[in-house]
């Protein structure tokens, strides 16, 4: 019994096939297989059966892959992902709007942004216009390790909220324990991680001893202390010479204003009649 209806099942998905063969031109990618699409040219796009904007152009994106297939000078592949079956590759993808294309060219990831008809799908591709349009930065490619770990982060919320709903349901736990049992499971995680983290790090790098870096630290400072020591000796010299030669300066600049002071009162001192040019004057004269 169970044979013939799995025969009957495939009979019909060949009559379905059959009756419309582009519908076997249109791959369907998931978490499992996207892979594929960073080798040669795709054009993938995101949807979800409930999207009216997405059912509008599903005829459309047949079409599209009906008449890829029939190229000869290129090579297009056409695919779609359906959001509602697989979340996670959508995270990965940042998917905030439906329906999102994209286009891959060898690994190079470009959202497509021009009106989702048939005769732009097709010249975005035969006259490359892709090129007209940046790839994303490398940080938000799918295939870098930022939004795979986004993807990743997704499916463990996923497991997360399944957890939650396990708990209340199947073995009845009020709401309010199953956020405490799952927040004491984040804390000891979070305490296994950290204990493994600073294990690796302590084998790789090594643990210095306590001694060696006490001894350092003595050593540095006892550098440190004899860099800014001077000898006695030195400082004994240099003091009484400086000072010697500021007492000096001080007496030469004290004798020669007193000399010039005397200078001054001598002349002030003197009577013009009793002058030396006055007296050598008048004995001319005699």
């Amino acid at each position: 019994m169970a044979t013939r209806t799995l025969s009957l099942a495939v009979i019909a998905v060949l009559v379905i096939v059959i009756a419309n063969p582009a519908l076997a031109q249109v791959t369907k990618l998931s978490g499992s297989d996207w892979k594929q699409s960073l080798t040669g040219e795709w054009m993938i796009k995101f949807y979800a059966p409930w999207c009216p904007a997405c059912q509008n152009i599903a005829e459309t994106w047949i079409n599209f892959a009906t008449w890829a297939k029939r190229q000869k000078d290129f090579t297009v592949n056409v695919a779609e992902v359906d959001v509602t079956e697989d979340e996670a590759l959508g995270a990965q993808f940042m998917i905030t709007a439906l329906p999102t294309i994209f286009h891959v060219k060898n690994g190079q990831f470009r959202k497509y942004a021009p009106p989702p008809t048939l005769s732009n799908f097709q010249a975005y591709v035969t006259n490359q216009n892709w090129k007209k349009t940046d790839p994303l930065p490398w940080w938000k490619s799918p295939s870098s390790i930022t939004m795979i770990g986004l993807g990743y982060l997704y499916k463990f919320s996923m497991q997360l909220k399944n957890l939650h709903q396990v708990l209340i349901t199947e073995y009845n736990i009020p709401e309010y324990a199953a956020y405490g049992i799952m927040g004491l499971g984040f804390i000891i995680i979070g305490l296994v991680i950290a204990l493994l983290g600073s294990s690796i790090i302590d084998s790789a790098l090594g643990t210095p001893t306590s001694a060696g870096n006490i001894q350092e630290f003595v050593d540095i400072q006892q550098q440190d202390s004899d860099s800014n020591i001077q000898d006695p000796a030195t400082v004994q010299d240099s003091t009484p010479e400086n000072e010697n030669v500021t007492e000096t300066d001080k007496g030469d600049k004290v004798e020669e204003e007193y000399v010039i002071v005397d200078k001054g009162n001598a002349k002030s001192e003197e009577s013009p009649k009793s002058s030396p040019r006055r007296r050598k004057l008048k004995a001319s004269v005699d």
